[in-house]
């Protein structure tokens, strides 16, 4: 899966099913924050990170990069490349629009 910097968010775990999480569970890879970053369109991270309660852009406080507890993967989710984030057991992903 290349880059595309076009996937948006799409769900959440906890407004899928359970078995489209699981599917997505047992066939995703992890993946670092600055690829992640790499698939998403442009204004998709900072307005999650913001909404999340991470400082963004010239903001102070607790930036993504340094919280050692957040994850990132990429696989497939109902059939489309996805990536996401996984903050406090709750999984963030975004699809190719």
């Amino acid at each position: 899966m290349k880059p595309a910097r076009s996937f948006v968010f799409t769900t959440r775990c906890v407004e899928s099913t359970r078995d489209d999480i699981e599917v997505l569970e047992e066939n995703r890879r992890q993946i670092t924050l600055k690829t992640f970053l790499k698939y998403l369109a442009d204004g998709e991270a900072d307005h999650l990170f913001h909404r999340l309660g991470y400082a963004v852009g010239r903001e102070k406080g607790l930036r993504i990069s340094n919280d050692r507890y957040v994850e990132f993967y990429k696989g497939i989710f109902r059939g489309k490349p996805c990536v996401e984030l996984l903050w406090s057991e709750i999984d963030y992903i975004f699809t190719a629009r």
